[in-house]
């Protein structure tokens, strides 16, 4: 059940914590549910053998361990080394392999005090180019068959009018139908060959069949209401969408994840405060500000089946901001500094990863082309 009401003061307070979840993504493939599920891809030498590895992208404080300047974009060969790819002058929020490239997306401006990239940039191994620029923040990327998919709070991206989300097809930027007006896009994920899925803000979570967005049912909040509720996450078992974030579900009290059944959201037994990111692992792996889930301790990180839960203990100290599924690791990076700094790997157990400190926005997994 989730908890009762609490005073304004508190709840906006909440949401001035609630830093905006990351969307991780996937490399260009066949297999739309791999990016649905793992969001990784499962051919490491597809894009040039032996260059795969992880990037974590985040906000100006972030850097390598003992560097006495930002270096909030980073490359870790999944063994010791870390590297610096480089240094934007504002949060980055977002990163995303696509055809054998890296994209990120927050709110920026420059690079390693150059260029004037507007929130988005494209790393293609050697250089970083710009994208056109949104004018607004980007807070999800997606690679989605041969495009791009950005979610945000944009009205326009690369001189293109849209709303909140739109595609590029490596030239041009399009919008994905008439997208999200009066809300925010954050995490956005596959949906079948052709459809997504978005955790819209203030508008609720949304569908794309590849023709026209719908809303589930009535959306989740009643008439009565808090006018700032947030939906942040979306993610899947199987075919069954499930939306994290701040919300009522038709009674005065806070719920913080919740399932669709086909004819309204309900609750899954809930956590204690917000859940600002979901992706399957061995069901659907979630996380956030929470210290309980399903009646029990598990701080910051949780997984849930489709029936019960599983929790991953009290070993992180704070927020875990955004995950992703390796195989049987699952990648979890924030602002804790337990097991370690920023980064950390469960598997059944906790394991510190080193190299890195303050704070992880978002991670991705895949390989630059040579």
């Amino acid at each position: 059940m989730g908890r009762l009401l609490l005073p304004a003061a508190y709840r906006q307070r909440q949401v001035r914590r609630a830093l905006l979840p990351f969307l991780l993504s996937t490399l260009a493939d066949a297999d739309w549910q791999s990016k649905a599920d793992a969001g990784i891809q499962s051919k490491a030498d597809a894009l040039g053998p032996g260059l795969r590895a992880l990037f974590l992208v985040g906000p100006t404080t972030l850097r390598r361990a003992g560097a006495g300047v930002s270096e909030n974009i980073l490359k870790w060969d999944m063994k010791s080394t870390w590297t610096k790819l480089g240094a934007a002058d504002g949060s980055v929020w977002c990163a995303c392999i696509h055809g054998g490239k890296l994209y990120i997306g927050g709110q920026f401006a420059t690079i390693n005090g150059l260029g004037s990239y507007s929130d988005l940039a494209m790393w293609d191994g050697a250089a970083w180019h710009d994208l056109g620029g949104a004018n607004n923040a980007v807070y999800g990327l997606l690679s989605w068959g041969n495009y791009l998919v950005a979610s945000g709070a944009f009205s326009v991206i690369g001189g293109v009018a849209c709303s909140r989300i739109a595609k590029w097809d490596g030239v041009n930027w399009s919008p994905i139908g008439a997208g999200h007006p009066g809300g925010v896009g954050y995490q956005v994920i596959a949906n079948g060959p052709s459809g997504l899925l978005t955790a819209v803000d203030l508008v609720g979570p949304r569908s794309w069949d590849g023709s026209n967005w719908t809303t589930f049912g009535n959306g989740i909040d009643p008439p009565w209401g808090p006018a700032w509720w947030n939906y942040y996450a979306i993610g899947l078992i199987g075919s069954t969408p499930y939306i994290g974030g701040i919300f009522t579900l038709g009674a005065p009290v806070y719920e913080y994840v919740a399932r669709w059944d086909g004819g309204a959201w309900v609750s899954i037994g809930n956590t204690d405060q917000q859940v600002s990111w979901l992706t399957p692992y061995n069901g659907l792996a979630m996380m956030g500000a929470f210290l309980n889930a399903g009646g029990a301790n598990s701080y910051h990180a949780a997984e849930y089946s489709g029936a019960a839960w599983t929790r991953y203990g009290t070993t992180l100290n704070s927020w875990g901001r955004k995950a992703l599924a390796d195989g049987g690791d699952l990648y979890v990076c924030g602002d804790f500094t337990a097991p370690s700094n920023s980064l950390a790997r469960w598997n059944g157990v906790w394991n510190a990863i080193a190299g890195v400190q303050g704070g992880g926005y978002g991670l991705c997994i895949g390989a630059l082309a040579p």
